[in-house]
Formats: structure tokens, sequence, C-alpha cells
């Protein structure tokens, strides 16, 4: 682990003490790394204290970051919203071309990162342009570097609890995914030397695609001061019930889902308190839920494949009044996108199924979005990014040039 990973999680243990002493009877987030004597704490992600006067999407700190040529790059601490209307402190990072801007300035693309973990270790703006721990790619280099090659400034949450010290991270957790999203672009405003057109488009994979989807559909009422021209969600994990729906659809087979359903088991309970009584894990996936809190998703996903999701999870649980109440409530597309939005999505891909997009789009198209659907034949889950990425360029150049866009609905 890097000596920054490390430093962050120290500080988040010195954050959650008081919380973990008090603490019983149900998941507690615990440190991701083991504190060594006389560890360092990297001063960036520490909390304000007390946290100073501001609204949502004030920047609060920012420092540069190396990167390579023809880019600039910063870490960002912000100002956000909480599930209950408090405030939370979010950080993430600002890409932007090391070139003299136009003269409106770089578009914005606020992006929505696919699944790290849940691990304050996990966040992207650790060391973006290396990859995380188990992870075959660093994050810059899938999701974000082409589209800074085209002309963007793109701004990154790590989504609350990652980097930035929190009780936990609200995975797939609709309204604060979106909180975090929306306020980074605004924070992305505030970072010194950088002139940004007013133009926003959303951007997100996977668990980053239910993020921006969310972002889409709230962003009218909750930052009516973004110009949001465009959503893209490559393979969103728009709609958890259909993940764990495709999870537990054969209880006797193992799935690569297993250790991402545990991980929305053991924060959920975390998040929503009514869940205790009814709780997911089982007692083998209970014991393995120290290294949801300590390790990034790769890790996870390991520890979890070694038998079927039932062995490790209850998945009659999913189907209790609460639960599925709160799976349905989390879901996007319950309220119009006011923008267009692009979904791209491949065929074989084992994490998020064709199927569960397609469903999705649907029910875009049924509340009155104007969507266009992308499939693309035997590409998997993250190769839709790289394979849609030509695709998705034109679209978005598109929305900056106000062409109309079309539509499947």
């Amino acid at each position: 682990m890097s000596r920054l990973r490390t430093v962050v999680a120290l500080a988040f243990l010195s954050a959650l003490a008081p919380w973990l002493a008090g603490a019983t009877g149900r998941p507690v987030l615990v440190t991701a790394a083991t504190p060594q004597p006389g560890g360092e704490t990297n001063p960036f992600y520490e909390l304000p204290s007390p946290l100073p006067p501001g609204q949502p999407g004030a920047l609060l700190r920012s420092e540069p970051m190396a990167a390579p040529p023809g880019v600039k790059a910063r870490r960002i601490l912000y100002r956000s919203t909480g599930l209950d209307g408090e405030q939370v402190v979010v950080s993430g990072a600002v890409f932007a071309p090391e070139r003299e801007p136009p003269p409106r300035g770089f578009p914005v693309l606020a992006v929505g990162h696919n699944t790290t973990g849940v691990a304050p270790a996990c966040a992207p703006s650790l060391d973006p342009f290396e990859p995380l721990p188990g992870a075959d790619a660093a994050f810059y280099q899938e999701q974000v570097e082409e589209f800074v090659d085209a002309g963007f400034a793109a701004v990154a949450t790590d989504y609350r609890g990652l980097g930035a010290p929190a009780d936990v991270h609200p995975y797939l957790v609709g309204e604060a995914a979106a909180y975090d999203v929306l306020d980074a672009a605004r924070a992305s405003r505030y970072v010194p030397g950088l002139l940004l057109r007013p133009e926003t488009i959303l951007w997100g994979h996977s668990q980053g695609g239910h993020a921006a989807a969310w972002a889409g559909q709230v962003v009218a009422d909750y930052a009516p001061d973004l110009q949001v021209i465009g959503v893209v969600l490559a393979a969103p994990a728009a709609q958890p019930a259909a993940l764990v729906a495709a999870a537990t659809r054969d209880l006797s087979a193992e799935t690569p889902l297993t250790g991402y359903v545990a991980s929305l088991a053991y924060t959920w309970e975390i998040v929503f308190p009514g869940l205790a009584s009814a709780p997911a894990l089982r007692p083998a996936g209970r014991a393995l839920a120290q290294i949801i809190s300590r390790q990034c998703i790769w890790t996870v996903s390991s520890a979890y494949a070694d038998g079927p999701l039932g062995d490790y999870l209850d998945p009659e649980v999913f189907s209790t009044e609460t639960w599925a109440g709160l799976l349905e409530r989390n879901a996007a597309g319950g309220s119009p996108v006011k923008s267009p939005v692009l979904v791209v999505q491949g065929t074989d891909d084992p994490l998020v199924p064709s199927a569960a997009t397609r469903a999705f789009v649907r029910k875009l198209c049924h509340n009155g979005t104007s969507v266009r659907l992308n499939l693309y034949p035997e590409v998997g889950h993250g190769g839709v990014i790289r394979t849609a990425m030509p695709d998705i360029l034109v679209w978005a150049g598109d929305r900056l040039s106000r062409t109309p866009a079309g539509s499947t609905c």
C-alpha cells in the first residue's frame, strides 16, 4: 500500500474513534490499513474542524498532483450534503488539458467512478494515474484520459467516505451519490487557474453510471446553477434490485457479483439502521466483512469467490418489505432526466446484465427522458468504455454544438 493511502487510513481512524467506541450490534467500518507506530497523516484529507461556513459545492482546499505530460491535475476537498441534509466533506480530483483554454474555457465533465470498494484507501484521487490494488488499469487512463485529450476539464468525486473520512461510504445510495457528483462540478469552478465553460456533461461507468443517472434526475432541484447538457452512462448499475436479482438467480453457482452484493449489504446496514433487524450477511459473509472495510473491491471479490452466493448472503432477506423498499428507493430512473442521455452497454457483461440496462432504458423512456441506447455485441463490463468511447465523444461533441439528440424511445 502506498504511503498516501496509509496516511489517509490513519486520518480516517482518528475521525471515527468516538463513533467506533460507542457502536454495538451493527457493522462498523474500520480503518483501511493498520496504523503503524510513528505514522504521519496527510493534512490534505483531514476534515476542517470546525467546518467553516459555506454552501454545498464550496471548495475547501486543493493541491496540485504530479501528472502525465499535457495534463494538469489537482486534488480537491469540498462541501456536499448528506442524506439527512447535513453538511459533509468529500474529496475528489480535477484534470484539465495543460494548454491555453479556449476563449470561453474548457467544458466540464463531472465523473462518477466505477466501484473501487468502500474503504477510504480506495479513493481514485489518492493516485489516479496508477491502478488501485488489484485493478487492471489506472482510473485516469480508463475513465478520464480520452475526455481530457478531447478538450474537457474533468472533475471526479471520490464519493463520501472514500479519501476524506466519513462514518461509511454510502454505496449505491442514489441521492448521496448524486450530491457528490454535482457538488464536485460546482467545486471545480473555484479551482485556481482553471477557466471553465458553463456547460457540463455527467459521465459514469457502473457504480458511476448509477451516480450520474441520479445526478441527472435531481440536478434541476438540487443544483439549478449547473448547466447540464447531457448524461453518459456506461454499463450503469442503475437499479440495485436488478443486480441483486441477477446475483441471486442461481444460489448454487458462483457469481462475480457476490463481493459487490456483500459490500452493499454491509454498508446499507450502517446507512439504514432499520436493516439491522433483517441482516443479509450470513455468518460466513459477516466473517469476511473486515475485508470489505479494509480492502478494495478486487480483493473483496476474490475473498467472496470461494463459494456460491448463498454461502455468504441470505437472498430471501432482499425480498422483505424494508429491503425491497430501499432497493426501489435507490433505483435511478424514477423521475425524468431533463437533458439527453446516452447509455452504452456490452452484451457480455457479467456484472451489469444487458437485460437490466434495457429495462432501465425503458423506464427512462416511459418517464419522458430522451435517451439513446447503444449495445455492443460480445463486449464485457470494463471493455465497453474503450469500445464505446468514439461514439461517446461524438455524442458529447454534438451536445456542445447543440445538435439535436436522437432517441431510442
